[in-house]
């Protein structure tokens, strides 16, 4: 294979990139520590973090010289030496006795991306052919399938062995000088000689394409979430799975398929999974976590944050401290020989028409860091669980995840319960019970996460609830069925003349204290309120704890605060962290 002549841009770019792997940092050798201990651990892939290449390189005095910056907006170039002075340094590694095959050495990035880390809704033609983090959850994968890199034929006329290199169009490293090649196999040389395949020479690398969605708590009501194609390769293969939340790194792609209109799709570099403990999204600042502990030892603490959910809506105080409980959870436990305890709490609302049961969805909705909303008539097992669906191009079967696997970790509320049908509920069972969902379909068999607190909200069989019968006669529900469900609640509407007045003038004081909503509000105020307060910035401002004025404040109840609905979330989010232990002296 011909050498390329590198232009004297590029040249200064690869020598930057050799010079990077010898920074000394802080009097020791970062990466070259990192290198030995990727070689030890036999992986493929250094990670390097994007903000120790900012600075470094570059001409002094031009903004935007240094190599992070040609890294953002050029990453194809500087990524192709930096995987070419990669395999320099470990093959000049005497004390390395490893073989290692130089193209499967390749290089990942992490860190603070600013400008370049959005979702994939906000992906756009100015993204293209830069390198870009993208956060969601990944609801599709493909199944691993091979891709040939080079192949090793058999000239018998000549009795000698022919190379040939092939690159795709979505190789980043393809510029002016370096073009796509023709995936065709050559049959004969240009003497016209035969060649022979020799497949068990050839370097083949693993590939696999998934579909990564924003996250459905930030998209906007009433829009579809958005998703983009991403396209992983090597040991970035099977790193996830569908419903895994995870942070991936890559290079956004433009690519033509056939005779058809150019695509678009993410080339990955990094995978990295999202979790709880990683996320520093609602992590509680000094102050607010001084203001947590000292809410923690007071007496009437639960009876303060029953009473912070969802105010707007009189009584129902049992009801909304068993929300406090589920959206805590329980503590769950893996014992002995995979024997598995779930922490999470299902809990069911069974009242009769208007008697706020959707409210409360809606307001746990808001409330929760993750939650997934459906009905349901508008739901099948399918759709809860996970599926086995068929690419239209390929006709590839790829697995895609449910409303139960996107939401797990979370809460999913499901309002109209007694409107699904008998065999879309008993799809639910493995999922409340084992926190799990196992599909075997066409041949693939897979288990998926499903660990979500499920809250369903349900009418009586006869729209009514007759007191004279059975909880189970009324319900209409299966018992294996409501055996999952750990908490059940029965709301009956009063219908007595002072219960009908205290009702209307809770009512009465909403419309007098709510604010009005306009069209320019209408569209995106349940989505400011539905997500977290961000840190990413590091510049926020502590969250109150009580609301500066109670507006469902009664008479007689006079200096009575409510906990606003930021410190409520922080407070659960934070409180879920924590792993309390069962003593026996606390079972006697």
């Amino acid at each position: 294979m011909a050498t390329v002549q590198l232009s004297e841009t590029q040249q200064a770019v690869k020598q930057q990139c050799r010079d990077f792997f010898k920074m000394d940092d802080e009097g020791r050798k970062k990466y070259s520590r990192l290198v030995d201990e990727m070689i030890n651990a036999k992986r493929t892939r250094l990670v390097i973090d994007i903000q120790d290449l900012h600075g470094f390189g570059g001409t002094e005095g031009e903004v935007g010289s240094d190599l992070g910056h040609q890294l953002l907006l050029s990453p194809g170039e500087v990524t192709r030496f930096l995987d070419e002075s990669l395999r320099e340094v470990v093959e000049n590694r005497d004390y390395i006795k490893v073989n290692v095959e130089p193209s499967v050495l390749r290089v990942g990035f992490e860190g603070f991306f600013g400008k370049f880390q959005v979702s994939p809704r906000e992906l756009g033609a100015w993204h293209l052919n830069k390198l870009v983090a993208l956060e969601g959850v990944v609801t599709r994968t493909t199944s691993n399938v091979a891709k040939i890199v080079k192949s090793i034929h058999w000239n018998e006329a000549k009795n000698s062995f022919v190379e040939r290199n092939y690159r795709d169009q979505l190789n980043p490293e393809l510029d002016d000088k370096t073009l796509p090649t023709v995936n065709v196999m050559p049959k004969r040389d240009i003497d016209n000689n035969i060649l022979r395949t020799e497949h068990g020479l050839c370097t083949y690398h693993d590939m696999q394409n998934l579909v990564l969605q924003e996250r459905p708590e930030k998209a906007p009501v009433g829009s579809l979430p958005r998703s983009v194609e991403v396209r992983v390769e090597g040991d970035l293969v099977d790193s996830c799975k569908p419903g895994d939340r995870v942070r991936i790194v890559g290079v956004y792609m433009p690519y033509t398929e056939g005779n058809r209109e150019f695509k678009t799709i993410l080339v990955a570099s990094n995978v990295c999974h999202m979790n709880e403990k990683d996320s520093d999204e609602n992590e509680p600042l000094p102050e607010e976590l001084k203001a947590i502990r000292r809410m923690a030892k007071k007496e009437d603490i639960f009876d303060q944050l029953s009473a912070a959910v969802a105010p707007s809506i009189f009584g129902h105080e049992q009801a909304k401290k068993a929300i406090i409980l589920m959206m805590l959870g329980g503590v769950e436990h893996n014992i002995g020989d995979h024997h598995h305890i779930r922490g999470d709490i299902h809990l069911l609302l069974v009242g009769e028409p208007a008697t706020a049961k959707s409210q409360l969805l809606r307001f746990v909705l808001k409330l929760a860091p993750l939650a997934l909303s459906t009905t349901g008539k508008g739901s099948t097992g399918v759709g809860l669980t996970g599926a086995v669906v068929t690419d239209p191009e390929t006709g590839e079967k790829s697995l895609a995840a449910g409303a139960m696997v996107l939401a797990d970790r979370g809460v999913l509320c499901i309002d109209e319960f007694d409107k699904m049908g008998d065999n879309d509920r008993v799809a639910m069972h493995e999922a409340m019970e084992q926190g799990s969902v196992t599909i075997a379909k066409a041949g693939i068999h897979a288990t998926l996460n499903g660990r979500c607190s499920v809250l369903a909200a349900a009418n009586p069989v006869y729209g009514f609830y007759a007191v004279t019968h059975s909880v189970a006669f009324n319900i209409g529900l299966p018992e294996s069925l409501l055996s999952r469900f750990d908490l059940l609640f029965i709301i009956l509407d009063d219908r007595s003349s002072q219960w009908t007045r205290l009702v209307a003038d809770h009512v009465l004081q909403n419309h007098r204290t709510g604010q009005g909503v306009t069209i320019a509000c209408e569209a995106d105020g349940d989505s400011a309120m539905n997500q977290a307060p961000s840190s990413s910035t590091g510049t926020r401002k502590a969250i109150s704890v009580y609301l500066p004025h109670n507006p469902y404040e009664k008479k007689g109840q006079k200096g009575r605060k409510l906990i606003s609905i930021d410190f409520l979330r922080l407070f659960l989010t934070y409180c879920k962290k924590l792993k309390p232990k069962l003593t026996e002296q606390v079972c006697l």
